[in-house]
């Protein structure tokens, strides 16, 4: 496991940079443009880019080496954030919507690739414990990234902003180079681009449940968006002075509940072995919807916070459960499974985002935020019950007539 220590300490060095240029990114487009339309469009075209880049990810990292995959996403980020820094100011917003094509390519090859890699690397026995180290890591890189943003943009502007960035990609890419992440892999016939879609679609009817759990997956996106968005409206309500402390609070303990639910699960499958199954994830999915509404109550702050520490704890066993059992798929057919995946995730952030930017002008947050919870809990209850039916026995008739 200590080369995989290594590539998960790379991935949250990504994580922390990619963290980083998102609230960074985010306000100097605002700052830069002076245009909200310009901002959204910047945000949707980065989040659109992944999406159309899980069409054929698969194919790509089912064909090239993970490690190359992954240190040239790392690149590719580093280079799209020096482009920003040395264009001239009249090609400013130009470069914003090409940086945010690279990074919304980079990123989501890079996901696939590392999803894709964690069986061949660690073994199909300790894939809960690597993902829940991925997932760990990742919080960490979280509160370091949004804690950090806004004292390097007060302290040294912008351009400190994108020499870290640049730093923390390169570093990553630096590490993972170092690593012997070599894997026999049997040969991949050539397909078309797209084939990548067929190929996970032949895996999920072979095992209908992936796809009810990439559903589940995916009305979960759409309530975590939602309630992404809803928190700083939620929180210039309350304190108008001064919204960035409640922000602040809720990231905080979301990610200390994430980063305790990981550090227990990696514990308890060292210690018997086992791994999560769908059950989990269907009680970890309900969990965090639920949690996350009552952040919005009019409850007091130790109980806000609480929910929101449920609600990372329940995140984060609800991730590590999914890709777990994704993981599970024969090595020639995973890249592309996750690839699917990881459109279908980013269509459900995208529907989350622009759902909860238009509702929450004219309807209270608790409103909007119960609603998309209900219906993600339905979903993952309606899945269960389902798959109940399904595996029930069916009578047996002795064929005598009554």
């Amino acid at each position: 496991m200590r080369v995989f220590r290594l590539l998960a300490l790379a991935n949250a060095i990504t994580a922390f940079g990619t963290n980083l240029n998102t609230v960074a990114l985010g306000l100097f487009a605002y700052q830069t443009t002076g245009s909200p339309l310009h901002t959204g469009a910047f945000m949707a075209l980065r989040l659109g880019t992944g999406f159309v880049t899980g069409l054929f990810a698969g194919n790509v990292v089912a064909r090239t080496r993970y490690k190359t995959v992954i240190v040239a996403a790392n690149l590719t980020q580093a280079a799209a954030m020096l482009i920003l820094m040395t264009v001239p100011a009249a090609s400013t917003t130009t470069a914003l919507y090409a940086v945010a094509v690279l990074t919304g390519v980079a990123g989501t090859m890079a996901a696939v690739a590392l999803r894709s890699a964690v069986p061949e690397i660690v073994g199909q026995e300790h894939r809960v414990r690597a993902n829940s180290m991925l997932v760990a890591g990742r919080s960490i890189a979280m509160i370091g990234g949004f804690a950090a943003s806004g004292i390097i943009i007060a302290g040294w502007d912008y351009f400190g902003v994108f020499v870290i960035n640049i730093t923390t990609f390169v570093l990553a890419g630096l590490i993972v180079v170092t690593l012997q992440l070599d894997v026999t892999r049997k040969p991949v016939p050539r397909r078309r681009w797209l084939s990548s879609q067929a190929t996970a679609m032949r895996y999920i009817r072979s095992q209908p449940g992936v796809g009810g759990l990439i559903v589940i997956r995916t009305v979960i996106g759409v309530a975590s968006a939602t309630a992404g968005v809803a928190i700083p409206v939620y929180s210039s309500l309350l304190d108008p002075g001064q919204p960035e402390a409640f922000m602040g609070w809720f990231w905080t303990v979301w990610a200390i509940g994430n980063i305790a639910v990981q550090l227990g699960l990696s514990r308890w499958a060292r210690r018997t072995g086992r791994t999560v199954g769908i059950d989990v994830f269907i009680i970890a999915a309900c969990t965090m919807s639920t949690a996350s509404v009552v952040v919005f109550l009019p409850v007091p702050l130790a109980v806000a916070l609480a929910a929101a520490m449920l609600t990372g704890a329940a995140s984060g066993l609800a991730e590590t459960s999914y890709q777990s059992r994704l993981q599970e798929a024969p090595d020639e057919e995973r890249s592309h499974l996750f690839g699917l995946s990881l459109t279908s995730e980013n269509l459900g952030f995208a529907v989350g985002m622009l759902a909860a930017g238009s509702l929450l002008s004219t309807v209270p947050v608790w409103t909007v935020v119960t609603a998309v919870a209900a219906v993600a809990v339905i979903t993952a209850i309606g899945f269960r019950l389902s798959s109940a039916s399904l595996k029930r026995p069916k009578p047996h008739h002795s064929g005598h007539a009554s």
